[in-house]
């Protein structure tokens, strides 16, 4: 029976699926790969679900929001994939499925797509919105596209593809770009959209 790791130990995919159907929700505990530091859990929440076993995919739908540390994605629809852990860690209890557990690989979002990303030392916020955006769990690397624009209070960004790197706290713009920026007596309040 495969498992995915939650907040409280090793769930079946037919648990995760139950609760999916219920006003889905999954927590992943990071399991830390050798030589890496440990990650902050992966949260999602959304209307509905749909888990695909043989696939190692758990499709959400309806006002879904992933959230990890200081970075909020949401969307319509996402689309979790996952990927087996390294061996020794996960829960224990008997299960061998559940001695390796699963970890996130990757997150698509489609439809109404919005990033948020907290700087915890400066407390600014960035916030992003685009139509497709995708989540690369082992590079820490959000990739936003379909009209994305970007905003650090009043200062706005647009251009055809946002790269965010969520520990550098760098975000890469790539295609036709273009910036406003406010002088710094106007700058402050929440992003105009």
């Amino acid at each position: 029976m495969k498992t995915i790791n939650g907040r409280w130990g090793a769930l079946p995919a037919a648990a995760l699926l139950a609760a999916a159907l219920g006003g889905a929700a999954v927590a992943q505990e990071a399991i830390p790969e050798q030589g890496k530091a440990p990650q902050a859990p992966v949260r999602i929440s959304a209307d509905a679900a749909e888990y695909f076993n043989a696939e190692g995919l758990v499709v959400f739908t309806g006002k879904v929001v992933a959230v990890q540390a200081d970075a909020t994605l949401t969307a319509e629809r996402m689309e979790v994939r996952f990927a087996q852990a390294a061996a020794g860690g996960g829960a224990t209890g008997g299960d061998p499925a559940a001695a390796t557990g699963q970890r996130v690989a990757s997150i698509t979002a489609l439809q109404s797509v919005t990033v948020r990303l907290l700087d915890p030392a400066t407390g600014k916020e960035r916030y992003a919105t685009g139509e497709h955006g995708v989540y690369d769990a082992e590079r820490r690397l959000v990739t936003l596209t379909g009209a994305p624009r970007l905003w650090e209070g009043k200062n706005v960004i647009v251009g055809e593809q946002m790269d965010f790197f969520i520990d550098e706290r760098k975000v890469v713009v790539k295609g036709k770009v273009n910036l406003t920026v406010y002088p710094d007596d106007a700058k402050g309040g929440a992003p105009q959209r």
